[in-house]
């Protein structure tokens, strides 16, 4: 009926089919993997049936959060670590999880555009075909540790790295997870292209969806985000506004920005001991 609306019946057709079965004996240049619960039984069909473009949605946040820690290993061969970056954590091990299912195709992958939005995670990314660009793509994967008492982290690339396992800034036993992407996980340039193409069409939610895309486009890439409220309670003092403690960072030589993680999070590459000593001496 769709179809027939937007007048596409030349090049559109429906199927009932399983979707494993017509995944892998047909090749589509975009792949949109939009399934009720977790996409995990439908990667390896769709890796190896995207040619161009494969998008994925996740709903499963329980498992890939960290929430449900042996669902999360069972269907994404992952350690989840339900702390206070759980969100970005189900995006990154979702993305590893793609990673390594093209890989499998010797396929590697560019992410246009991934984001962590109230009960789902969705991501977009560019198909690269070949051994070398499935072996690059790889070496984007990576482990995390995590220390609960300071929320001290530190992550490295690589399938077979050392971890510490003590707290450098607490002495607290860590915690590890991975394997999970380290990568970037938006791409400026489609970003922009996608927020322009969003402005020119009469869509319902063009607002909402404009915010979403603007805040990925202005978030600083690195992993993983910090939670102020958590700082802020672990040194007994008041959250200020997360403006203030941005520009704080910014003044003081370091890259900060806000997050489409949470509203009361922010990014930043400046070490634990410098955040928490302008968040100790904000009044």
């Amino acid at each position: 009926q769709n179809i027939k609306l937007n007048d596409l019946s030349d090049i559109a057709e429906t199927s009932c089919r399983n979707a494993n079965t017509l995944l892998h004996e047909k090749r589509f240049n975009i792949v949109d993997l939009d399934p009720f619960g977790s996409p995990a039984p439908y990667l390896d069909a769709a890796s190896r049936s995207a040619v161009n473009l494969l998008e994925v949605t996740a709903t499963d946040t329980a498992p890939l959060c960290g929430a449900h820690l042996n669902s999360g290993i069972r269907k994404y061969a992952a350690v989840a670590l339900n702390n206070e970056y759980h969100s970005e954590m189900g995006l990154r091990i979702l993305l590893g999880s793609v990673a390594r299912h093209l890989a499998r195709h010797e396929k590697g992958m560019e992410v246009l555009l991934s984001h962590a939005t109230r009960h789902y995670v969705r991501a977009y990314v560019g198909i690269k075909s070949g051994a070398k660009n499935a072996d690059r793509t790889l070496k984007e994967l990576g482990y995390v540790t995590h220390c609960d008492n300071c929320s001290y982290r530190e992550w490295k690339k690589g399938y077979s790295v050392f971890m510490e396992q003590t707290c450098p800034e607490c002495g607290t036993e860590m915690k590890s997870g991975g394997l999970l992407w380290l990568g970037k996980l938006h791409d400026r340039i489609f970003c922009s292209k996608v927020i322009e193409e969003i402005e020119k069409r009469p869509l319902g939610k063009k607002k909402k969806a404009c915010k979403i895309i603007q805040t990925c486009l202005d978030e600083l890439d690195i992993p993983f985000f910090y939670d102020q409220h958590r700082l802020c309670k672990q040194l007994s003092v008041a959250a200020p506004r997360i403006e203030k403690t941005i520009q704080d960072l910014r003044d003081k030589g370091y890259a900060a920005s806000r997050t489409h993680f949470s509203g009361m999070s922010f990014k930043t590459d400046a070490p634990l001991n410098v955040i928490k000593s302008i968040l100790s001496n904000m009044y």
